[in-house]
């Protein structure tokens, strides 16, 4: 899932995904990018750059709790400006963006909250078993 750290569409995606993970039917990792600096007063880049200074394992639940403490890391910028970069390749329109690999090898995508969380669960579920 592709993420701005304040996007509030973001945080509604999370939440509605978590019971997904928690029953182990998916597996979530985000992508941190700044879009949203123009609304937050220039707080999107220094917390999307202290959630890639997590270590892996620990980005997302920083994120859930809003913990940007941790200062940026050296390499944080550059993974930033790598991030964004790749959005705006994919023609990212707004976040949340969920990203996976359907059963057939190309990529779904869905920009946004999606209108029935179910029948996309579904299709990763299905992409993942054919995977097997």
């Amino acid at each position: 899932m592709i993420i701005d750290p304040y996007c509030s569409y973001s945080v509604r995606a999370f939440d509605a995904l978590q019971p997904y993970v928690k029953a182990g039917r998916i597996q979530l990792a985000v992508v941190p990018i700044s879009i949203l600096d123009y609304e937050d007063n220039g707080q999107s880049t220094p917390a999307a750059q202290s959630l890639l200074s997590q270590k892996p394992d620990q980005m997302v639940e920083a994120w859930d709790h809003q913990n940007f403490r941790l200062a940026a890391s050296d390499s944080a910028p550059a993974l930033l400006e790598k991030n964004n970069r790749m959005a705006e390749a994919i023609g990212l329109r707004g976040t949340p963006t969920l990203v996976w690999r359907k059963a057939d090898g190309s990529a779904g995508e869905i920009d946004g909250i999606p209108k029935d969380w179910d029948a996309l669960i579904a299709e990763v579920e299905e992409a993942h078993s054919v995977s097997r």
